[in-house]
């Protein structure tokens, strides 16, 4: 049975992950995964180092970010198309534009005015939906993301032989076929391999300012938050195989690629007959201030029709 992890976390969500994007490509190509979805915390910073190292590996890059809400849980967005990614990229700089740094959230408003274009999982357990499950209000938080992204909203589970995991897998199934939406395996990883886990646990107890033998509950309850191959996924949802099989779908719909971009110049008033790219007849002034030891440089007109073509 064929998967594709859509949602691992890399070194750009500061001190939330124990691995570089490049790990994250190199260990998906270890493990055969034709793609691989990345989404750091409120930033798309590491997507180019994901994207320029995955094509070496062979692997497909697929770019998202988790955007941090108002009650401080997290919700997955994945661009479908560059539609999708600009969207991304105007809500992640509207927010943080707005408040101070390390303050910043989106409101439900934001999220409803930049959703086009953007797949939603409802991830893990620090996810939007999780939050209101553990508050009784599952049915409603799961309400409004599907009428914000009808058509391309999934449901997340994900299992890390927690025993209080299972118990919310069930709910989030129950919900999902009340909603009729489609949901998906994840082992939602913090970091590539792993032997990864100890390094990841170092940067937890910075961030929370502690030591790891004071840390407690704080750092992770075992080590299972690691990239997990095909075999792997199969054998932990063998009870849902189709929630396996349901990653490469939703990775086929994703057909955004960072090969889409690149810098357009703006498009400057020029008068007319000549053109943006070569002006005809500009002038730069050059000017040097006096060095003390003699009278200051003129001021000089260099003229671009003179320029050498």
């Amino acid at each position: 049975m064929s998967f594709i992890e859509l949602h691992t976390r890399s070194a750009f969500s500061f001190l939330s992950s124990g691995s570089l994007p490049e790990d994250i490509a190199v260990r998906s190509a270890e493990l055969d995964m034709p793609a691989v979805g990345m989404m750091d915390r409120d930033t798309v910073s590491g997507a180019v180092r994901l994207h320029f190292e995955a094509k070496e590996q062979g692997v497909r890059a697929m770019i998202g970010s988790e955007i941090t809400l108002a009650d401080g849980s997290l919700l997955p967005l994945m661009p479908l198309n560059l539609t999708g990614y600009q969207n991304l990229c105007r809500l992640i700089t509207t927010v943080k534009l707005r408040h101070k740094k390390g303050e910043h959230f989106a409101t439900r408003r934001d999220i409803e005015e930049h959703s086009a274009g953007l797949l939603c999982f409802t991830g893990g357990a620090d996810g939007f939906l999780h939050h209101h499950i553990k508050r009784h209000r599952g049915q409603e938080a799961l309400a409004w993301l599907k009428y914000v992204f009808e058509g391309r909203l999934y449901v997340e589970l994900q299992r890390h032989n927690l025993p209080h995991e299972e118990a919310v897998n069930q709910t989030l199934l129950a919900l999902a076929h009340k909603f009729r939406l489609p949901y998906f395996a994840s082992n939602g990883p913090y970091y590539a391999a792993q032997r990864d886990r100890e390094l990841f646990d170092v940067f937890t107890c910075i961030k929370n300012h502690c030591t790891i033998e004071n840390a407690g509950r704080l750092i992770s309850e075992n080590s299972e938050r690691y990239l997990r191959s095909a075999a792997q996924m199969a054998y932990q949802f063998d009870d849902y195989p189709q929630a396996v099989a349901a990653t490469v779908e939703i990775a086929d719909r994703v057909k955004f690629s960072m090969d889409e971009l690149g810098y357009t110049f703006p498009d400057y008033p020029v008068p007319p007959g000549e053109t943006s790219a070569k002006p005809a007849g500009t002038s730069i002034a050059i000017a040097a201030p006096s060095s003390g030891r003699g009278p200051a440089l003129a001021a000089t007109a260099v003229n671009e029709s003179t320029w050498p073509t």
